[in-house]
């Protein structure tokens, strides 16, 4: 979005478009850059525990034989 506000700003010096154009695209592209901005400084609701996935995952693997000689249909995947 930057380089396109560049790139604007070298229409405009050089009269390729026109300064009503610019400002309307200008304030297009700073909305969105705001809006960027905004939604990376908000806390990520979306967070995954990787490492806690993988401890489980692990812990799983190691423990596999044991769950399915002493698991129910249900811990078997039936």
């Amino acid at each position: 979005m930057e380089q396109r506000l560049n790139y604007l700003r070298e229409l405009l010096a050089t009269q390729k478009v026109e300064p009503e154009d610019y400002r309307r695209m200008k304030a297009e592209y700073t909305e969105k850059i705001d809006k960027l901005l905004v939604k990376m400084a908000e806390p990520n609701q979306n967070f995954v525990d990787i490492e806690g996935l993988l401890r489980t995952g692990t812990m799983t693997l190691f423990n596999l034989e044991k769950l399915y000689l002493e698991g129910d249909i249900i811990k078997k995947g039936g």
